[in-house]
C-alpha cells in the first residue's frame, strides 16, 4: 500500500506544477498551485520513508514564508492595478519598484535559492529518496525544474516588459 501512495503524490505534485506553469488567467491561482505542489512533494517524502517532521518543517518553512509574502505582493498589485492575467507582460516594476523587489526575493526563496531554509530542505528531500528509485528522482527533479520556471514566469509576466500605461518611456529597437 505504501509503495503505491508516494508515487501518486509525486505525480500529483508534478501535475499541479504543470498546471501552474500553463496558467494564463490568474497569477494568484498559479502561485497557490505551485505552493501546493511543494506540499505534495513533502507528503510524498513522508510516505516514502520514515522522515522526521522537523525535516519536513525545515523544507516547507522557507517556502511557506516566501509563498505568503509573494501572495501578499500579488494581492497588492491586483488591488492597485486590476487584472493579473499571465497572457501578456504587465511591466508593473515601473510604478511598484518596492513590491517588485520583495516579490523577486520571495520568488527566489520559494524556488529554493539559498536565502531561506528551503535550500537545505530540498537537499534533505533528495536524501530521503533511495538510489534505486530513479523514477522518483526524475519526477522530483522535473517538479523542481518546472517550479522554478513557473515562479520566474509569474515574476516576468507581472513585473517586466513594457508598462501598459502609455505615459512611461519605451525603448525602441532602433535606438
Amino acid at each position: 500500500m505504501r509503495t503505491l501512495i508516494y508515487p501518486l503524490f509525486f505525480g500529483l505534485a508534478l501535475l499541479m506544477v504543470l498546471k501552474a506553469f500553463t496558467e494564463r488567467k490568474d497569477a494568484q491561482q498559479a502561485w497557490l498551485t505551485a505552493f501546493f505542489s511543494q506540499s505534495f512533494i513533502a507528503l510524498s517524502i513522508l510516505w516514502n520513508k520514515d522522515v522526521e517532521l522537523l525535516e519536513i518543517a525545515f523544507y516547507l518553512s522557507g517556502a511557506l514564508i516566501a509563498a505568503i509574502v509573494g501572495y501578499i505582493c500579488l494581492h497588492r498589485i491586483k488591488a492597485k492595478e486590476g487584472s493579473l492575467a499571465l497572457d501578456h507582460y504587465h511591466g508593473h516594476s515601473y510604478e511598484h519598484r518596492e513590491i517588485a523587489l520583495v516579490f523577486l526575493l520571495s520568488c527566489l526563496g520559494f524556488s529554493g535559492f539559498p536565502i531561506t531554509p528551503t535550500f537545505i530542505g530540498i537537499d534533505l528531500m533528495f536524501t530521503h529518496v533511495s538510489a534505486n528509485q530513479l523514477v522518483l528522482v526524475g519526477l522530483m527533479g522535473l517538479n523542481f525544474l518546472f517550479l522554478e520556471l513557473t515562479i520566474l514566469r509569474i515574476y516576468t509576466r507581472i513585473f517586466l516588459g513594457q508598462h501598459k500605461k502609455a505615459y512611461h518611456p519605451i525603448a525602441f529597437r532602433s535606438s
